[in-house]
């Protein structure tokens, strides 16, 4: 049993019926950081309201459809994933794959969060992650490479 964070996008998938994890939730542990639960939660408002960021801070409230999906996001990060705080450290560690990666903020706090915890997985769909392969003993893959034990 290993230790894995699991990107926005894998959730994201997870949540649609797209991809199947349940075989890494059953073997990992598998976590998220403030970083991917913000992105989630984002993305299924927009997705269930069908509306951009200035017309959702409009709202009044969300429909129906939208907090029933959220709630089905909130039984993920509750019962089937374990959180792991971002702190100053993990900031610091960002900063620097940053620049040697040439990746966008949040994404280098997902992989700083993946190091600086000695993860032994990073799962995602993202290029400009799975391009960089391994850092430190962090392996990066799609949850199906992951599985199958291929691209180190």
């Amino acid at each position: 049993m290993g230790t894995v964070i699991l990107d926005s996008n894998v959730i994201l998938k997870y949540l649609e019926g797209i991809t199947d994890i349940r075989g890494i939730l059953a073997q990992n542990n598998c976590t998220y950081n403030d970083i991917i639960a913000s992105e989630v939660e984002y993305l299924v408002i927009r997705s269930t309201t069908d509306r951009g960021p200035f017309e959702i801070k409009r709202m009044k409230e969300f429909p129906p459809e939208t907090r029933t999906a959220l709630w089905t996001v909130y039984e993920v990060f509750d019962h089937l994933l374990e959180y792991v705080p971002i702190g100053r450290d993990v900031i610091l560690e960002a900063r620097k794959y940053m620049e040697r990666y040439a990746l966008l903020p949040n994404d280098a706090i997902i992989l700083a969060t993946a190091t600086y915890y000695e993860m032994d997985g990073l799962l995602t769909y993202d290029s400009d992650l799975l391009k960089i392969g391994k850092v430190k003993r962090v392996r990066i893959a799609t949850p199906e490479e992951f599985v199958r034990g291929t691209k180190v």
